[in-house]
């Protein structure tokens, strides 16, 4: 099973984008916000007028290609003027529209970390408020289908894992089951976005016959699988699993 890779981290200075819309009480100010991603690729700023004495920092998270909002994404805020990076001071996730907001700590720095801890989707912008009363939003772009296209995600990566349909399109070889012969055979193979599994990626990591085998490979070429999907949208998976051929439980055993 493939395991989550490292996430990305704060960029360069050539990230960076000037907005001059940050509202306090009736006077316009300018903000500098810092943006740092390796994957993510575009994010753009912007602020909008909020009641006096109230800081707040919020916005959008959507899928870098079909724009889409990503829903129940996990969203973290650090308050990088405490000196300490590691630990989310808040957290949260996007609503059904894609919309996430916190209350501020304060002046200075901040960085918002997007998508789940230490995996292919962690991905973050780094905001600063200027006063007590500063109102950031900021629309992030995080390209879930560009990342699924180039490696099918872990189970630990999605929020929502492949789903194995019903077994009863399964069958007991015949002969096997004729001769009293139980088995078990354990695959690996790639669910697409569409819940199909995709061509020439089963592997066979162990079986006890090759009869076992025959039947899991001819149940897979016509299996239909609810797919995977991350904040809501359908993503290809590497999924492993067993298929247990037992008489005493009537048939075929799937997890």
């Amino acid at each position: 099973m493939s395991r989550p890779a490292s996430s990305s981290r704060d960029g360069n200075d050539r990230n960076m984008i000037r907005s001059p819309f940050v509202h306090r009480a009736s006077n316009l100010i300018p903000m500098t916000m810092r943006l740092s991603t390796v994957f993510v690729a575009c994010v753009f700023s912007l602020a909008f007028a909020h009641s006096a004495s109230a800081q707040s920092i919020g916005g959008e998270v959507v899928e870098a290609m079909s724009a889409q909002p990503l829903r129940a994404y996990q969203v973290r805020l650090y308050y990088l003027a405490h000196g300490d990076s590691t630990q989310a001071c808040d957290s949260t996730t996007t609503d059904e529209r894609g919309l996430f907001q916190f209350g501020g700590q304060g002046t200075g720095p901040y960085r918002l970390e997007f998508g789940p801890p230490a995996s292919r989707l962690t991905s973050s912008a780094r905001v600063e408020a200027g006063t007590r009363d500063t109102a950031i939003a900021v629309r992030f772009k995080v390209p879930v289908l560009e990342l699924g296209g180039a490696q099918a995600f872990s189970p630990k990566e999605v929020q929502e894992v492949a789903v194995i349909p019903s077994s009863n399109l399964l069958k007991y070889p015949d002969d096997l089951k004729n001769l009293d012969v139980t088995g078990e055979v354990v695959v690996r193979f790639v669910v697409e976005s569409t819940g199909h599994v995709r061509k020439g990626s089963v592997a066979v990591v162990r079986s006890s016959h090759p009869g076992f085998t025959r039947a899991v490979n001819d149940y897979l070429r016509i299996a239909k699988f609810q797919p995977a999907r991350v904040g809501g949208i359908a993503v290809p998976q590497l999924v492993e699993e067993p298929f247990t051929f037992s008489l005493s439980r009537g048939g075929v055993a799937l997890p």
